[in-house]
């Protein structure tokens, strides 16, 4: 067999020199070495599956890593970029928010802006009927 005819190296996905935290690998390759990707998932590893060269999906271990490694993951695989200032999480740090009673959502949110009212929009009107209704024969 010639050189460039060469089958693929199909060791461990992560075991292939140069090979980071996360391996990104096409369906077509995922379909035909699902075993061994399943079994590096199964050792803790995460896989980024990609159709046309973007990722799509992720396998990886059952319950393992949580919401932050997550985030990890998606952006060692370019699909996020992490928070240029440390601690600038998101919404995603925060508790939830509770309103007393007898205030509204509206009212909380006014109250944030500094009082200004809401964005003006279209109106909310229905649009009209494309054909006119039916009537029933008598």
């Amino acid at each position: 067999m010639s050189p460039d005819r060469r089958r693929p190296d199909h060791r461990q996905p992560d075991d292939r020199p140069g090979a980071g935290s996360t391996r990104r690998v096409g369906v077509r390759e995922l379909r035909s070495q699902l075993t061994t990707y399943l079994r590096s998932a199964e050792a803790g590893h995460r896989i980024a599956v990609t159709v046309n060269g973007v990722a799509v999906a992720e396998l990886g271990p059952v319950g393992g890593g949580g919401h932050a490694s997550s985030l990890e993951a998606l952006a060692a695989v370019g699909l996020i970029e992490p928070p240029r200032r440390p601690g600038a999480g998101g919404a995603l740090d925060h508790s939830p928010i509770v309103l007393p009673a007898g205030v509204t959502c509206a009212a909380a949110l006014a109250e944030l802006r500094g009082g200004r009212p809401r964005r003006p929009g279209p109106p909310r009107t229905r649009p009209p009927p494309s054909r006119p209704p039916r009537t029933r024969p008598r």
